[in-house]
């Protein structure tokens, strides 16, 4: 009999996903008070922004893997007042301790909350979120859990050698990372982060496997850029790498799903 197991088989063994947002507050997203800007907020018509529909669209998709349905919500690349320096991670309720949003709708009630509040800077800097989640994820290697990061981004990341860094170290904790594009900026560097062909190598160190999906949101919206065309689409490209992630990690550990616990 093979020894293969599917993704399915370790949920129903127990493994539990986790899923964590990291939202882009960055200058180059344009004025918040902006009709341009990706992160306008428009109160008039209430026609959903950019990040509003990535939130929204892949949100109700990936809560269904969560069974509690909370996310801790972040952002970076601001300044939050009162502070004067531009912070890497802070968390869209202000709640360092607790930084977790139920569902979807809170996630985006607090995303509008923060954006009205800080100053968006820069640079747009990767490392400092995905160490913090590879962090959790290597205190909570327990064979039961699974950590996916979503970061939905509008830029070229700064901080590209560290990201291959952060991306490498992480390769061999129980978890993953998707990256969202949103505007219309060159995302030509993040098929390098998104390996699918080799492992990322820096410095003579290379990564145990493939933990990174990139997704331009633009291939899914309309064309009045009002809505997504099809959110089954969008789905299924965003989390199609995931089973094959957790598999693959799985079977580096020599984990089946009944030794799940």
């Amino acid at each position: 009999m093979s020894d293969t197991h599917s993704f399915f088989d370790y949920l129903q063994g127990g493994m539990e996903m986790h899923f964590a947002v990291a939202i882009d507050f960055t200058s180059s997203n344009g004025p918040v008070d902006s009709a341009t800007s990706l992160h306008f907020i428009d109160t008039i018509t209430g026609r959903p922004n950019s990040y509003e529909i990535a939130l929204r669209s892949i949100g109700e998709i990936i809560q269904y893997y969560n069974s509690t349905h909370q996310f801790p919500g972040f952002a970076f690349g601001a300044i939050v007042p009162p502070k004067t320096v531009v912070s890497h991670r802070f968390p869209l309720n202000g709640n360092m301790e607790q930084p977790y949003c139920e569902g979807v709708d809170q996630l985006i009630y607090w995303y509008r909350q923060c954006i009205s509040k800080v100053i968006l800077y820069g640079p747009t800097n990767f490392a400092p979120i995905i160490d913090y989640t590879a962090d959790i994820a290597s205190k909570n290697s327990n064979n039961k859990n699974y950590f996916v990061l979503l970061i939905i981004t509008d830029g070229i990341i700064c901080d590209m050698p560290q990201t291959i860094r952060s991306i490498i170290r992480s390769s061999s904790l129980p978890m993953s990372i998707i990256i969202v594009g949103v505007g219309n900026a060159d995302f030509t560097a993040m098929d390098e982060l998104d390996s699918d062909d080799q492992p990322l190598e820096m410095e003579g160190k290379k990564a145990v496997r493939d933990i990174v999906q990139f997704v331009s949101l633009n291939k899914y919206i309309r064309k009045d850029g009002s809505f997504i065309q099809s959110q089954g689409d969008l789905a299924r490209d965003v989390l199609y790498e995931i089973p094959d992630q957790v598999e693959s990690y799985m079977k580096l550990r020599g984990l089946k799903p009944g030794m799940i616990n």
